[in-house]
Parts: structure tokens; C-alpha cells; sequence
């Protein structure tokens, strides 16, 4: 039988930034608009989330602007954004989305199946790391009508819908990427979705602006009349622009714990659900390049873990918020198993004996720790790592770069070691199938730029994906956690606890997993 179901019923530089804070209302609009101001640590290269992963766009146009056929609600279960319902064939090949009928471009163009068809046969296939693991399993698309889209899948793919889920399958126009170089489209720049929220202007270094749709599908949505994202890189600017009320909400990584606890403390904030982000299982890592000597030998990378004091790091660092990490899923999501993980205690003389066995000498060793700065926490935690190397010989000599700098040398394989933070999105073959896969090493950051190959691992995670029940995959699941944590290709430090801040006056914000990169529809200011 189908399975049916449906949706439910800058501080930081001075001038510029308040300008934008206090932004006139355009002649003839209403002088009461409600103005919502948002923070986002680091400015993306690419605005649109269709062509790039980064945090800060999938922050701005996720949800707000370009939106998928379904997403996850607050207790986490599917339900229909573009898509009003969907039905699945008994033998788990056949997809058949019933879209939602009179939705528009932000241009007045009409939204159809042929756009669905388009950007996921086309653009998402060719831009979207964690989507292409589902693309690549489609057979055919076929639209019986303007309202209806069926795919259909070579062999039963367990994770399908999780893997187009808002986040993963943000759906672009037809009629402005149709035969254009996609990643190099002015409109990625000045996205055109059928979000909530209409691009306005991007302001280079201070601020992007959206307003809201007047002709938005969602009835009465949104409750806010602007969004502003501000960009302040000093997190201490961001923690005074939320004290002060200059800033409403604060996205994630963007104020630091002690200024959560703070903040939260003086009646000043408070801190949405945990939940918001448990979807994300975002991890926190060192990424070595292992082309390059000596981290292609797994000693050198098995004493680089053990070196760490992470709990260390967590507490002082982080106040607490996270937990240590030693495999590649996180333990807040699908398929984690601890049983079979290889454990990297804090433990500096069995770091020195394995680079001593690896033939790295003391003070031997000096790599590059490439880094996109995003506030103290983060720079304290450097600070830490660099201080537990040097107890055991290593010199990590710290990088602090922005977001286009590290996407750029990752994608060219040009580093030695990153820090990184990398999301599982609800499911291993979504988030990490991109880190590990020998198929998935190409100059694409946010794909396998480490070069990390294991064939057991590969057939482990193909057998993953063909499971037909959670309890068969988690079988694979546990031998691939096996695998991972005995390489060692990463150097495992933490997963983010990490929490959504805002104004006491900020309601309805929503409250599930991945909740910063959603609509916003519902949010209101008092």
C-alpha cells in the first residue's frame, strides 16, 4: 500500500551597519513594519543553497527563499513544503509528488513539475554534494502533469526523501538557469525562489536583505515584513549587537557560551530548543590531507587524536556545550554505534610513541592548520590544540582564513590540515557518504578532498544504501563505523551542541532539527 502524507495546516564597522538595522520603509509603505534583524557569523561566497553548502546561505536562502518538495516538522517526521503530498510504490523504486497548486516565482513565473524535473536531473546533480547520492540513483523522471512529478529509482534507496528534504533539495527556476553555466548564474547572487521572503539587496560586507512575499502560498505567512542578515566577523560585536536589541536572532556558532550563559542570565536572550540542531549532527574535525607526508600514515593521524585533551577543550572552550567524538556519525543521529568504535583517549605518551614509530622526530613536524575564523570560542579552541601539539612535538601553525579562501584550497586539494565542521544532515549517506566514498574524491569542497579510500568501506555503504529497514543498514552502518574509526582518516574532536539564540520578544521560532536554515514563516516579534 502507498504510503501517503501531507503537510500540516553592522554593529561590527559602525555606520553601515546600523543603517541597515534602521533601513526606511520605501515611499508609500506602511511606516509599522515589522523589522526582523538576523546575524550570521561569515558571509558566503555564493548566495543561493542550491549551488553551494555553506552555513551562511543555506542560513539566508534556505527555507526563506528557495524551498524543496518536503521537510522535517518539530517532532522530526516528514511533511510537504512544495509538495502538498507524496506516495511511494510497494517495492520502494517509485516516488510520486502531488505539488502544491498555485505557487509563483518571485518573478510571477508559474512554479511547475518541469522545475522540479529540471533542477534535480540538472543543477542539483552537477552542484549539490549530499543530494547527488539520491540524483544518481534516479532512473527516470516522468510529469503526467503540470502538478505531478514521478521518479523513479533503479534499486530501493532507503534515505531517498530524507535526502531532499529542505536542506538538501532546495528547488531553483527553470526559466532563469536553462542552458546557462549554473555555478556562474547572476541569479545565484539574487536568488529567485518561492520562499516566504523575496530577495532584495546584498550589500557587500554588511548585510543581505529580504522582504516578504506578498503572494506567498503559506496563508498569513510571513509575520514579519523584513529580514535582515547582518554580517558582523567579531563575536564579541555580535554578543553587544544582541544585548543591545540591534540584533534579534543569532544564528548558529555566531555567540560564544559564555555570552549565551550571559545574555540568557540578564533576562537579555534565551536559547531555542536543543532539538533545533540534533538533526544536523554536525562534528567538529581535523581533515588531514593524506597525500601529503607524513598524514598518510594512520600512526601519525592516531597520534594526533590521542594528543588532544578534547574533553578538555569542550570545557573550557565551549562551557560544556558538546560531547567528544571518536567515529564518523554522530550520537545524536540515524545508525550510531559506540560498540565498535576504536577509542583515542587523551593520552600525550602514546602520541609520542606512535610518532616515534612513525619516524617523526620531536619538533620534526610543522603543518598549516587552516581555519575560517568564527569567533573567540573558536580561536580558544586553536589556541588549545596548537598548546596540547606542542606538548608532544607537533607545531600547528594556525590559519585563520575566510569561508571563500578554505573553500577554494580545500577544493584544490592545496592544504595540509583543516579544521572543519561537517553535518550529517539526519543521515549518514546525506552528510558523510561525501567525506568517505572513493567515488565522492573530486575538487568539490565538502566532498572527500582528504583522498581517503577504503574499497571494504565503499561496499559497506553501496549495501548501506539498498537496505530496505533501519535495522539492516545499521548492520553496515556499525562495520563502517568500525572501519572509519580504526583509519583514522579525520581527527575527531567534538559534536556541536550548539544553540539557536534570541530576543526575549522572538516567538514561534521553529523548534525541530536544522531549524536556522528553514522558512521563518511563523516567527513574530512583539
Amino acid at each position: 500500500m502507498p504510503i501517503v502524507m501531507n503537510r500540516r495546516d553592522v554593529l561590527g564597522t559602525g555606520a553601515a551597519f546600523a543603517a541597515g538595522l534602521v533601513a526606511a520603509p520605501r515611499p508609500g509603505r506602511a511606516q509599522n513594519r515589522v523589522i526582523l534583524n538576523a546575524v550570521c557569523a561569515q558571509e558566503p561566497g555564493v548566495l543561493s543553497a542550491g549551488i553551494t553548502q555553506i552555513d551562511g546561505a543555506q542560513t539566508i536562502t534556505g527555507g526563506k527563499i528557495l524551498q524543496a518538495l518536503i521537510r522535517y516538522d518539530e517532532e522530526n517526521r516528514l511533511e510537504g513544503e512544495l509538495a502538498e503530498s507524496w506516495s511511494v510504490s510497494a517495492d520502494g523504486k517509485s516516488y510520486t509528488f502531488n505539488l502544491r497548486h498555485g505557487v509563483s516565482w518571485h518573478d510571477g513565473k508559474p512554479f511547475t513539475a518541469a522545475d522540479v524535473i529540471f533542477c534535480f536531473d540538472q543543477i542539483l546533480r552537477e552542484t549539490h554534494a549530499r543530494t547527488r547520492s539520491a540524483i544518481d540513483r534516479i532512473a527516470g523522471f516522468d510529469a503526467p502533469d503540470d502538478h505531478t512529478v514521478v521518479m523513479t529509482l533503479d534499486a530501493p534507496f532507503l534515505p531517498f526523501l530524507t535526502s531532499i528534504n529542505s536542506v538538501n533539495g532546495p528547488i531553483l527556476p527553470r526559466h532563469l538557469y536553462e542552458g546557462t553555466d549554473f555555478r556562474n548564474n547572476p541569479t545565484n547572487n539574487a536568488p529567485v525562489g518561492t520562499g516566504p521572503f523575496v530577495f532584495r539587496e546584498w550589500r557587500r560586507s554588511e548585510f543581505v536583505h529580504l522582504v516578504r512575499n506578498e503572494t506567498y502560498w503559506g496563508a498569513g505567512e510571513p509575520h514579519v515584513d523584513e529580514l535582515y542578515f547582518h554580517f558582523i566577523p567579531d563575536s564579541a560585536q555580535r554578543a553587544i549587537a544582541v544585548e543591545t536589541g540591534r540584533i534579534d536572532i543569532a544564528t548558529r556558532i555566531t555567540i560564544t557560551a559564555n555570552d549565551q550563559k550571559r545574555l540568557v542570565e540578564a533576562g537579555l536572550a534565551k536559547l531555542a530548543d536543543r532539538r533545533s540542531f540534533d538533526g544536523l549532527g554536525a562534528v567538529s574535525q581535523l581533515i588531514p590531507n593524506l597525500r601529503v607526508k607524513p598524514f598518510d600514515d594512520v600512526r601519525v593521524r592516531r597520534a594526533m587524536t590521542h594528543a588532544l585533551d578534547r574533553q578538555l577543550i569542550i570545557d573550557v572552550a565551549f562551557l560544556g556545550q558538546g560531547r567528544v567524538q571518536d567515529g564518523p556519525i554522530a550520537a545524536s543521529t540515524l545508525y550510531f554505534d559506540d560498540s565498535v568504535l576504536t577509542k583515542y583517549p587523551y593520552d600525550p605518551d602514546r602520541a609520542r610513541a606512535l610518532l616515534a614509530e612513525a619516524g617523526v622526530a620531536p619538533g620534526a613536524l610543522s603543518f598549516e592548520l587552516m581555519v575560517a575564523s568564527a569567533g573567540s570560542d573558536r580561536a580558544r579552541m586553536m589556541e588549545m590544540i596548537a598548546q596540547q601539539y606542542r606538548e608532544v612535538g607537533l607545531e600547528a601553525r594556525i590559519q585563520f582564513v575566510d569561508v571563500p579562501t578554505i573553500q577554494k584550497r580545500g577544493g584544490e586539494w592545496d592544504f595540509e590540515v583543516i579544521f572543519n565542521t561537517v553535518g550529517q544532515f539526519q543521515h549518514p549517506t546525506i552528510g558523510l557518504a561525501r567525506q568517505y566514498l572513493t567515488s565522492r574524491i573530486n575538487h568539490t569542497w565538502g566532498s572527500n578532498n582528504q583522498g581517503y579510500t577504503n574499497p571494504e568501506v565503499d561496499a559497506l555503504w553501496a549495501k548501506a544504501d539498498a537496505a530496505l529497514t533501519d535495522a539492516e543498514a545499521q548492520g553496515h552502518y556499525s562495520a563502517i563505523q568500525r572501519l572509519i574509526s580504526a583509519d583514522a582518516p579525520c581527527i575527531m574532536l567534538m559534536e556541536v551542541q550548539d544553540n539557536l539564540v534570541t530576543r526575549p520578544n522572538i516567538d514561534h521560532l521553529y523548534q525541530g532539527p536544522l531549524s536556522a536554515y528553514y522558512s521563518w514563516a511563523e516567527v513574530t516579534k512583539s
